[in-house]
């Protein structure tokens, strides 16, 4: 039944400004989904090439010019900073590795991407 009020124009205006409604936001989503996307995707080429450019070196490792070196200055922190320098200096050698590099590549654009889409989603709430 229509209430005295509501009259048939009323009731397609409704109609016809939810349907704009609704399309806004499906656009709205769709903006920042590919917007996500792109993050992501730059992410994964840039850590694809960090990874590619460390397991191609153009230079040989002090490794190999040296051999027993790494064994050494191991030893020379150990014995300057103790125990936990030695620790330290272990989790800087391994974040030099350009498999690790990748990780905290991929990782920071999953951020990034993911902070987007939680921003966005807030603004799309207070401007509505």
């Amino acid at each position: 039944m229509q209430s005295p009020r509501e009259t048939p124009t009323l009731r397609f205006v409704n109609a016809a400004s939810q349907r704009m409604a609704r399309e806004r936001i499906v656009r709205e989503r769709r903006r920042v989904r590919s917007i996500a996307s792109a993050i992501m995707a730059l992410g994964v080429l840039v850590a694809g090439y960090v990874y590619w450019i460390g397991i191609h070196p153009a230079q040989p490792a002090l490794e190999d010019l040296l051999p027993g070196s790494k064994r050494l200055t191991q030893r020379q922190v150990g014995l300057l900073y103790g125990h936990s320098g030695q620790i330290v200096y272990e989790w800087m050698q391994d974040a030099r590795r350009p498999d690790v590099k990748a990780v905290i590549i991929l990782a920071g654009a999953a951020i990034a991407a993911f902070l987007y889409v939680r921003l966005s989603s807030n603004d799309a709430h207070e401007s509505a």
